[in-house]
């Protein structure tokens, strides 16, 4: 990259820049996917909302990569990288990784046999998490003697009698007892898929068990690839290093994620519309100037208008989905159906996505931004 380009680069990636950017490809997100742009470039000319949406986005973005990289995060605590005196440690290592994706596939493979397969009692369903949990620790337990055993005893051999009780303690029982706690964490990130997963009419089949347990393990293996990422660097890396190359990873992985499971964009942007205090997405009382927006602007039903002081205030029921000192954007309070369907979706859909959208949109067309100066919230019942 020559000096003109690096010149021209460092001008535009300014503080004041990189904050814009992010606020603004957030509010985007948000008012596109209501089909209201034309508020959207309203909003572009209040600077000072820009600081608060990109500090409520980036602490939403740590949120979710904590989340969902859970186990990734304590894969360097359970396993690792390295163990002195150990010189086949690197093979029992990777015996570890091993087990690691390979016990992500039981905890689904645990559910389907607890809940479809066989008529169990309501006992082992209500507790098939521990039952889960019991049986894979028992079974990587069992797969780590047998696979690190013959590596382990011929780094052993030389040692004293209380390092080889540690160093076997740590091998067979921790290790593999924290793998099968760890692949659990899974649970995490697949509730917020799960939650959102659009209910099929069609009667639960083996077929659907058996997507849903692939798209399981796909997010599991995904979310375990910035962990390898990390323990695969080598040893002597500097940690700034090791975690801005997983961190990367994580955020691309993320995105990749995002395309085909649409849900995480929404709940982003929710989280950051919602922690910036721009909307509690509630419904409230709006006391409107009947002189600044006439009665006749509400006049729908939806709204469901009435006169405080005829010819000067009325109030309204509505959501303010984006609210500044220059404006509020009221909404009809049968939006919040609308927005929570929206977060629906269905991997075997296509269209899906596109049908609860424009639902939501259907419902956007009712908004109006009012003046800050000519509505006021009041939730406390007028006599």
């Amino acid at each position: 990259m020559n000096q003109k380009w690096k010149t021209l680069l460092i001008s535009v990636l300014t503080p004041s820049g990189i904050i814009s950017g992010i606020a603004l490809t957030v509010l985007w997100g948000y008012f596109s996917r209501l089909d209201r742009l034309d508020v959207f470039f309203e909003v572009m000319s209040i600077k000072s909302l820009f600081a608060l949406v990109c500090c409520a986005a980036v602490f939403s973005l740590a949120i979710l990569l904590f989340i969902f990289f859970i186990i990734s995060i304590f894969m360097p605590i359970i396993i690792p990288q390295d163990i002195n005196n150990l010189p086949t440690y690197n093979k029992i290592q990777n015996n570890f990784l091993s087990v690691l994706m390979l016990s992500g596939l039981f905890p689904m493979a645990f559910i389907y046999v607890s809940y479809y397969a066989f008529d169990f009692s309501q006992f082992v369903k209500n507790n098939s998490g521990w039952l889960s949990l019991l049986s894979i620790g028992v079974l990587t337990i069992f797969i780590s003697c047998l696979i690190n055993r013959k590596h382990l005893e011929h780094d052993l051999s030389i040692k004293n009698r209380k390092v080889r009780w540690m160093r076997r303690c740590q091998i067979y029982v921790a290790i593999p007892l924290f793998i099968a706690l760890l692949v659990h964490l899974q649970v995490f990130p697949l509730e917020i898929v799960f939650r959102n997963i659009s209910a099929s009419t069609e009667k639960v089949s083996f077929r659907i068990v058996a997507g849903l347990a692939f798209m399981s393990y796909m997010v599991f293996f995904m979310t375990i690839l910035p962990g390898l990422v990390y323990l695969r660097m080598d040893a002597k890396d500097k940690f700034p290093k090791k975690i801005s190359t997983s961190l990367i990873v994580s955020l691309m992985i993320l995105l990749f994620i995002s395309t085909k499971i649409t849900v995480l964009p929404v709940i982003f942007t929710h989280s950051v519309i919602k922690l910036s205090g721009i909307s509690d997405f509630s419904t409230h009382s709006y006391i409107i100037k009947s002189s600044e927006y006439p009665e006749e602007f509400f006049s729908n039903s939806v709204w469901d208008r009435k006169t405080i002081k005829a010819g000067e205030y009325y109030s309204v029921r509505a959501v303010s989905i984006f609210t500044t000192n220059q404006f509020s954007f009221l909404c009809p309070e049968g939006i919040i159906k609308s927005y929570r369907e929206s977060w629906k979706f269905n991997p075997l859909d296509t269209d899906f996505d596109t049908d609860v959208r424009l639902k939501l949109q259907k419902e956007a067309d009712y908004c109006v931004p009012v003046s800050a100066t000519a509505v006021k919230r009041w939730d406390v019942p007028l006599q």
